[in-house]
């Protein structure tokens, strides 16, 4: 069956406006169009990141988006955003739009209550973001408040908060809805779906890739490990973590760092058994934890950008692999479950997790990781038969 093309429709304009090179050929990439991470890496180290990632196999269309995505700087804090003239017009046209479709009623402050400040807000959010990426499960998807509607005529669009993805072959259909959308709220088509969230996409003949990588050059660079010499695997196999030894001294960076890895890996499968030991020691963190997140990163530095590949194979076909470490954990004797399903030969779903009790033998634990695959797996088939989807083959375990 044809890939649906898929695009994204949304509601307010991206915040900087970045000039696009005119024309970029397929040759090597050169020094200058390269961004300021590649630069630092590749003057000031003996492993330059422009070792490890190139630009030759893209095209010259993709190769024009990475330079403008590259070229906008995100504001870490709400001071940076405010002082910032095109950050600062994006908010005030966003209060608009939201002002000019209703969205709220101005009344006035009751009496004896106090407005709170940015300051308040920015505080709120960061130690929401803490908590939530404590305990938040490894697994492939977005995370956030997501809704999928089924439209008719072939086509269905996906909402994230006030971001709208519309996929199918119905072109008409989408263009209708478009066009009903932008009459009733304030709405702008950045047509094909090229980066959202983080995550990058890129749609050929082959099928549609999803990658991180300018996600990946962020956080290496904010982490200083940039220049660092690059691992081959995420974590030594013979390294078991235990919760006594000496404390981190700076433990939020800690679990800032374990929740960016996490949201990695939407795309990143490979690290997701890693992150999710490291995830076991987020309340205190000690030196030798540190290190092993040092490894992960200097482990993503050999290929910022990997990602995953979603091709058409002709069929939908459900297979699950499901696996254990039985007592793997030294602290508590714990075991890890990790699965992985495939849909017409390609990853959709994945988890590793340390189980809730203590097996006491290794097929007690086979059991539990396999009842949580089927689980998965009867979700997703009824999720396939809704879209229209439904395959006749049974699901391999």
């Amino acid at each position: 069956m044809p890939l649906p093309h898929i695009k994204v429709y949304s509601r307010h304009p991206p915040p900087i406006s970045c000039p696009i090179p005119a024309s970029l050929s397929s040759d090597p990439v050169p020094s200058d169009d390269l961004p300021n991470a590649l630069h630092e890496g590749k003057s000031q180290c003996a492993y330059p990141i422009s070792s490890f990632f190139s630009y030759n196999h893209l095209s010259s269309s993709s190769c024009s988006f990475i330079a403008s995505i590259d070229s906008i700087l995100i504001p870490k804090t709400i001071r940076d955003a405010i002082s910032h003239p095109s950050w600062h017009n994006a908010m005030i046209d966003e209060m608009n739009a939201l002002d000019d479709n209703g969205t709220w009623d101005m009344v006035d402050l009751p009496s004896r209550k106090r407005a709170i400040g940015y300051s308040s807000l920015a505080f709120i959010s960061t130690r929401y973001q803490e908590c939530f990426s404590s305990w938040k499960s490894l697994e492939g998807g977005v995370y956030g408040a997501t809704s999928l509607f089924y439209c008719s005529g072939g086509f269905r669009a996906i909402v994230y908060v006030d971001d709208i993805f519309i996929t199918g072959n119905d072109t008409r259909g989408i263009s209708s809805l478009k066009y009903f959308l932008h009459t009733q709220f304030h709405t702008k088509d950045f047509g094909m779906l090229k980066y959202f969230l983080g995550i990058e996409v890129t749609q050929s003949k082959q099928g549609i890739f999803l990658f991180q990588r300018k996600y990946v050059l962020e956080l290496l660079t904010e982490t200083g490990k940039l220049g660092e010499k690059p691992c081959s695997t995420p974590m030594s196999p013979n390294v078991h973590l235990k919760r006594d030894g000496e404390p981190f001294e700076v433990p939020e960076k800690y679990r800032r760092l374990v929740g960016k890895l996490n949201y990695l890996t939407v795309t990143r499968l490979d690290i997701a058994f890693s992150v999710s030991i490291v995830s076991q020691f987020m309340s205190s963190p000690t030196i030798h934890h540190w290190a092993v997140l040092e490894q992960i990163l200097c482990y993503l530095k050999g290929a910022p950008g990997r990602g995953i590949m979603y091709a058409d194979h002709g069929h939908t076909h459900i297979e699950c692999f499901s696996d254990e470490n039985w007592a793997g954990s030294k602290v508590d004797r714990r075991s890890t479950s990790g699965y992985c399903i495939v849909v017409g030969e390609n990853f959709v779903s994945w988890k590793s997790k340390k189980q809730n009790v203590v097996s006491r033998c290794r097929a007690e634990s086979e059991y539990r990781v396999m009842a949580q695959s089927v689980c998965e797996v009867m979700w997703i088939y009824q999720l396939l038969t809704e879209v229209g989807l439904k395959t006749s083959v049974l699901a391999k375990l």
